[in-house]
């Protein structure tokens, strides 16, 4: 019972970092990635391109922000990224053959 207890005093001791109270919040990107400065930017070592479709940031919509693929990759980005969000996804890996299998026959 003693575990039981700390668990919940703890819990309601982290306020916000409670998960069900996050997932609330609309999802909120860094402001950095909403101020257009070029195309591409490399932010702590990791290129970031700005992305002129559609996206989400606190609740509103923004016609562009900086992201990992380009304006030209983001239909594609975005079915795959609703399908994992609706779980729609296998939760096996996507496996593509780019070369068939080898004969056996001579070993």
């Amino acid at each position: 019972m003693h575990v039981l207890t700390t668990q919940l005093a703890s819990s309601k001791d982290a306020g916000t970092k409670n998960p069900s109270e996050r997932n609330n919040k609309p999802y909120t990107v860094k402001p950095w990635r909403l101020d257009y400065k070029g195309e591409k930017v490399k932010v702590k070592g990791i290129v970031w391109n700005f992305c002129r479709k559609d996206h989400w940031s606190d609740g509103k919509l923004h016609n562009g922000m900086y992201c990992r693929h380009t304006t030209e990759e983001h239909d594609e980005w975005r079915h795959k990224f609703d399908a994992e969000k609706e779980g729609l996804k296998d939760s096996g890996p996507e496996i593509e053959v780019i070369e068939g299998p080898k004969s056996m026959a001579g070993n």
